[in-house]
């Protein structure tokens, strides 16, 4: 595909095999022969309209409305150090993000590096992704950078999303992100962890316009650390959910 399925009841199973692929990473493309809703049940961001936190039941209510505004994403990350090399720090930027995007959130990298992939598997590419019908952002706006810079040893960072063209700080009032573990669980020790969603509000991020480069606009918002909020889970790929 890859963008953002339209926010419509009439999603047929061609959009959904097209962005979200094989279950349940969407590493490898999927026939539209044989698609079925339930398939996905642990990779959509939310299920029958609410935050889809943990869903292990293969009798998991879906709606259209589920696929309806979401998109898929692969996660990269880029280590680079600050500093004189005594006293450097590490920096950590982690998620998507096209060369201007990375360019606005290097903290002197001395680099714009397109990183991550704007779709699921193979597909996507490093260019952004259109936001046309998704929400309230305008024809033309392109998401061209989501994802955490992180730095030191303390586990904080900030979380961006940011957008080309968008031209308004209220396009959007809730952001649903869902981590896409291998075969939808990751066990740890005795624990088992199903897929997540976390749960962002716009209300709680800064926005940002001046000095954004490339004339780009910024949502950001302190995570990890001391802050007291948990960012998105990137080490997997992931889908989203703009509302």
């Amino acid at each position: 595909m890859s963008g953002f399925i339209d926010n419509t009841n009439d999603i047929d199973a061609a959009e959904i095999a097209a962005e979200y692929r094989t279950p349940h990473q969407g590493v490898s493309a999927k026939s539209n022969s044989n698609v079925a809703w339930n398939d996905y049940r642990k990779m959509t961001p939310r299920a029958n309209q609410s935050a889809n936190v943990i869903t292990t039941a293969g009798s998991q209510t879906l709606q259209a409305q589920d696929f309806g505004g979401t998109a898929g994403f692969t996660s990269a990350s880029t280590t680079y150090s600050t500093g004189s090399a005594k006293g450097a720090t590490t920096v950590t930027i982690s998620g998507v993000f096209t060369a201007n995007a990375y360019a606005h959130i290097n903290t002197g990298s001395g680099a714009s590096n397109a990183q991550g992939k704007f779709g699921l598997g193979n597909q996507g590419g490093t260019s952004g992704i259109s936001l046309a019908n998704v929400a309230s952002f305008p024809s033309g706006c392109t998401l061209t950078g989501y994802g955490v810079r992180a730095s030191g040893g303390l586990g904080g960072g900030t979380f961006f999303i940011i957008t080309d063209g968008s031209n308004g700080a209220t396009n959007w009032t809730t952001l649903y992100h869902r981590a896409l573990y291998p075969n939808g669980q990751l066990g740890i020790g005795n624990q088992t962890f199903y897929n997540l969603t976390s749960t962002f509000n716009r209300s709680d991020m800064t926005y940002i316009t001046s000095g954004v480069f490339a004339g780009q606009e910024v949502w950001q918002m302190s995570v990890g650390g001391f802050s007291g909020t948990t960012g998105p889970i990137l080490t997997y790929p992931f889908t989203v959910e703009f509302a």
